[in-house]
């Protein structure tokens, strides 16, 4: 009984990394996006926001990594992968 009790957690942790979608997922969901908005639509809530001064670093969780946008304003200037 105990052990079954430990199991569980253990399972549900180990299948949380499956549920989030791979660096080209998200990519592909995001080609044609320029602003804030249009990320936040098509992405959903980053998972991280980082500020530095005007500029703005959004971070997007994958199962094989991060996608992060670097905004200005409410441009997106720039994507890479991590």
């Amino acid at each position: 009984m105990r052990l079954s009790r430990l199991a569980l957690p253990l399972l549900l942790a180990a299948l949380i990394p499956a549920c989030q979608p791979s660096k080209a997922d998200l990519i592909s969901k995001s080609d044609a996006v320029t602003t804030k908005a249009q990320l936040r639509q098509s992405l959903g809530e980053p998972d991280g926001i980082d500020k530095f001064g005007p500029l703005e670093r959004w971070i997007y969780d994958a199962r094989d990594g991060r996608l992060v946008f670097v905004i200005a304003g409410d441009t997106i200037t720039l994507q890479h992968t991590e």
